[in-house]
């Protein structure tokens, strides 16, 4: 299946769409410049990293401009293969509802501007996801979602819609036969996910919403050969763009010579593609240096563990250093035992390749003296 018609156009016509597509944009020097070809919210997010790392004060210390809240281990569609410590029974399965407020009022206090509701499960699982994102919403806060969209409750597409500022949708199939594959149980609800989707695109054009919808689709020997389908399906649901990539873990992981041909499809893709946008994560990529997006980010785990890097559990030499209900975030933030755990992985470059912020961390000075690696 080829992409629909897209590109079946005059020679004028063309043409325009080629003088106002960005998606090969030339790299400049502004922080704008630096962070174009990123996805829309992580570009969002790394640049005002970008700009916070000049408020550094002497001791080094900065200020988080996001926190990741892991509300949930669970996701609507039972264990996924893509769910790393799904079986650890020693997990909280979700965020305690009481310790919430308090979180809350602590990233405000450490001037956090934007909540991130990703990793370990399903957010939306959480059975109250929606008060959470509403109280972010009303203190100013932007948000962000990762989602798989298989919600049954029939406002919630109205609620992301109307609380967050970017929402990617899991999009790892291009029909329920590729998606049932990518689980261990099956029953995925393909449809519903659709209709889900279609529904807050409808709710955004309606509100007159500056809601940013987007997919990502976590690439496996399962559907890496449906790229063009996939893309093609979120094109024609009215998203905004697409992202794949290509996970280290898994028993379905692809192989070095599939990720060479994963690439080479999407590079052909992205080419063909113009206005859609396609991005693209793939291939492994190495790094001389530590993380820099630690220095910026809070992860907030299930059971209130606070982490420095949203890849801990491939990460055994990063422990949590601090623990919420114990101790207030902001507090934590600033002892003694966060600045060893950011130190830390300045010592040696990171491993955890398929991170999302990993191709980020080269766009951050090495210092304040402004120089990029």
């Amino acid at each position: 299946m080829k992409i629909r018609e897209y590109l079946s156009h005059d020679a004028d016509t063309i043409e325009r769409i080629k003088a106002t597509a960005t998606f090969t944009p030339e790299r400049g020097t502004s922080v704008k410049d630096r962070t174009q070809g990123l996805p829309p919210f992580e570009e969002t997010i790394v640049q005002d990293i970008v700009r916070r790392w000049y408020g550094s004060d002497e001791e080094g210390r900065t200020r988080p401009s996001i926190a990741q809240i892991q509300l949930s281990s669970r996701c609507h569609h039972g264990l996924c293969l893509s769910l790393p410590d799904a079986g650890d029974t020693n997990r909280a399965t979700s965020l305690d509802p009481r310790i919430f407020p308090p979180l809350l009022d602590s990233l405000l206090r450490l001037k956090v501007k934007w909540i991130d509701f990703s990793g370990g499960g399903e957010p939306t699982s959480h059975p109250e996801f929606g008060e959470f994102a509403q109280a972010c919403a009303e203190s100013g806060l932007g948000i962000g979602l990762l989602s798989d969209a298989a919600w049954s409750v029939g406002k919630m597409g109205d609620l992301v819609v109307e609380a967050c500022s970017f929402v990617r949708v899991n999009l790892d199939a291009c029909n329920q036969q590729v998606c049932d594959r990518l689980h261990r149980i099956g029953a995925c609800e393909f449809e519903k996910v659709l209709r889900n989707v279609e529904k807050m695109v409808r709710q955004r054009e309606k509100r007159k919403s500056h809601l940013v919808l987007g997919a990502e689709t976590n690439l496996t020997q399962a559907n890496m050969n449906f790229t063009e389908e996939i893309a093609a399906l979120a094109r024609d649901l009215g998203l905004d763009y697409i992202r794949f990539r290509a996970g280290q873990t898994g028993p379905d992981s692809l192989l070095p010579e599939q990720r060479e041909r994963a690439e080479a499809l999407l590079r052909e893709l992205s080419a063909e593609s113009h206005p859609f946008p396609v991005y693209h994560q793939i291939r492994l990529s190495s790094s001389a240096r530590g993380c820099r997006i630690s220095h910026f980010q809070l992860v907030v785990d299930p059971s209130g563990n606070l982490h420095a890097c949203s890849a801990y559990g491939r990460r055994p030499d990063i422990r949590p250093f601090g623990n919420i209900f114990s101790r207030p975030a902001d507090e934590l933030w600033l002892c003694s035992e966060h600045l060893k755990t950011i130190r830390k992985p300045d010592e040696s470059p990171c491993t955890v390749s398929d991170c999302r912020w990993h191709l980020c961390n080269h766009l951050l000075p090495d210092s304040q003296t402004g120089t990029t690696s």
